[in-house]
């Protein structure tokens, strides 16, 4: 004969036609009131213990669809509601149905799923490599070393020239006793080879200059096609 608390239970759904043991009866209605009170995981803690007391008990499954749909628990109200439409008598069918609407309320209303979007794969970089040519270094000749070479070289023998004529007519005025005329000689004299040193200098300048040209020179090293870099230095 059913306990007091398990009748409780019955009147609560339409039929019942199966024996619980009263351990079960006792989960039943606890679960059944945490249900009525919004307390569904307490609920399903109790539900599980029933199951694990009855495990045919079809009642079980039936709260275990009630309290999996209270959670949300889409997955699990549906397994819970198969395994009901399992041991169901017939006249469990507006059970049945209503457990189906119930579980499909919560899969229609469920966010679906949340899914990490596919990695992003970036591109390999194609990197395109240009041979590198370097050329033999290329000779300049600086042309103001030679043209100071060559002015001071004209001087120097404009100065020497008029030095030599100089000193030759300062003789002839020294050998004719001629004071005044040889005095009046010297700063000419001292002029042109003033003039005669100064060009020789600036012709040894231009040829140091014109040297050290020679030496020098540009390296050019190809980097893409159409383009030059022009590296400078001294080699």
């Amino acid at each position: 004969m059913a306990s007091p608390l398990f009748l409780l239970l019955v009147l609560a759904r339409p039929v019942m036609a199966e024996d619980v043991s009263s351990k079960t009866e006792n989960y039943l209605f606890a679960a059944s009131e945490a249900l009525h009170d919004g307390e569904p995981a307490l609920a399903l803690s109790l539900l599980k213990r029933a199951r694990d007391e009855d495990p045919n008990a079809c009642i079980v499954q039936e709260y275990l669809c009630r309290a999996y749909v209270a959670l949300a628990d889409a997955p699990h109200a549906r397994d819970a509601f198969s395994a009901f439409s399992a041991c169901m008598v017939p006249a469990d069918e507006p059970i049945r149905q209503e457990l189906s609407g119930l579980v499909k309320g919560i899969e229609v209303s469920a966010p679906p799923p949340v899914t990490a979007p596919p990695p992003v794969v970036a591109p390999n970089p194609v990197v395109v490599s240009a041979p590198v040519v370097e050329t033999e270094p290329e000779t300049h000749v600086s042309p103001l070393g030679w043209i100071l070479a060559g002015s001071g070289a004209a001087i120097g023998i404009v100065g020497g020239v008029a030095s030599v004529l100089y000193d030759a007519k300062g003789q002839t005025l020294v050998d004719r006793g001629d004071r005044d005329g040889y005095e009046a000689l010297l700063p000419y004299n001292h002029a042109a080879v003033i003039v005669g040193g100064a060009g020789g200098a600036v012709a040894v300048t231009g040829v140091v200059l014109g040297v050290l040209s020679l030496t020098q020179g540009h390296a050019h090293v190809a980097v893409a096609p159409g383009r030059t870099l022009l590296v400078t230095g001294s080699f």
